[in-house]
């Protein structure tokens, strides 16, 4: 099925250019972060978009009802691609710290989620309680704040265990999804780090007596300012065990090799997958432990700078 002309005028404003290229494909600034350089594609001939930044995607159909709801950014582009969004359709959704404690403190009083969490990712109630985990009624999803390098709530992001085909399973709130590291308090004094995918197995490798440390976005997304705050670390590349996982691991360990003191990569004991891989979570609820852990980062090679 290809995409109707009424749904390419609606998606006019994020287009780049005037038309598709051979394939189909036609450049697209992304619809749900302020993408100033074009990082989306649409598929006229598919009737699909991808985001490369969000890792996220879906048919058109699906896009133009995200974007009628108010789930996008207002998008001022020229016809060559030239411009940026500038501002949300509603206002920027609320990060405040009443917000986080609102969050956190709906899911201490609803033991069903929280204990539906618990055994799905590990964690305990005191890890659950240092981050400020908690639960959005209105979306019926987890919430996981995200701090600044001062400590002040930048964003929140949403989890679903189970999203179904509805929608994704984690996002952030609209016009904050620019991607950060997290949790980044753990830079601090830990000359250590694993990086991984994903703020859950950050967590859980954390409490397992590891530093690690996880961005908001996709295991492709890397970016250049964040290389120095890996100076002189010795960081341990731990994406998930399928094919975007293991390029993640060779995308950050070419950014870093300049600046950490060592840059290893981790090969979790699973095969690597086309995608959907197993990941540190995987690791730990099947019952390793930190000494397992341990031998596997002291085996693992990489460079040195």
């Amino acid at each position: 099925m290809a995409v109707k002309k009424a749904q390419l005028a609606r998606l006019a404003k994020y287009l780049e250019g005037q038309s598709a290229n051979e394939v189909g494909e036609w450049g697209m600034h992304c619809p749900f972060h302020f993408d100033e350089r074009r990082s989306a594609s649409l598929n006229v001939q598919n009737e699909v978009w991808y985001c490369n930044t969000c890792d996220i995607g879906g048919s058109v159909s699906d896009l133009l009802v995200r974007l009628d709801n108010g789930e996008g950014v207002v998008a001022s582009f020229s016809s060559n691609g030239q411009g940026a969004a500038k501002a949300a359709t509603k206002p920027k959704g609320d990060v405040s710290e009443a917000k986080v404690r609102g969050f956190h403190a709906a899911l201490l009083a609803r033991p069903e989620e929280l204990a539906a969490l618990q055994a799905r990712r590990g964690l305990t109630q005191r890890t659950i309680t240092d981050y400020q985990i908690g639960w959005d009624i209105d979306q019926d999803a987890y919430t996981i704040p995200i701090r600044d390098k001062i400590g002040d709530v930048c964003n929140i992001r949403f989890y679903k265990l189970d999203p179904g085909a509805e929608r994704r399973k984690i996002w952030s709130v609209l016009g904050h999804g620019e991607p950060v590291l997290y949790p980044i308090s753990i830079l601090d004094d830990n000359r250590e780090i694993i990086i991984c995918e994903g703020e859950w197995d950050a967590l859980l490798t954390i409490q397992n007596g590891f530093p690690a440390i996880t961005r908001t976005g996709a295991a492709k997304v890397w970016k250049d300012s964040w290389n120095p705050l890996f100076e002189d670390k010795c960081v341990y590349l731990c994406h998930d065990m399928d094919v975007p996982g293991q390029l993640g691991n060779s995308k950050v360990q070419g950014a870093l090799k300049d600046y950490a003191a060592e840059v290893k990569i981790v090969l979790l004991p699973f095969r690597v997958t086309d995608k959907a891989g197993k990941d540190l979570t995987d690791y730990w609820m099947a019952g390793f432990e930190p000494g397992d852990f341990k031998e596997i980062l002291n085996d693992s090679e990489g460079v040195s700078r």
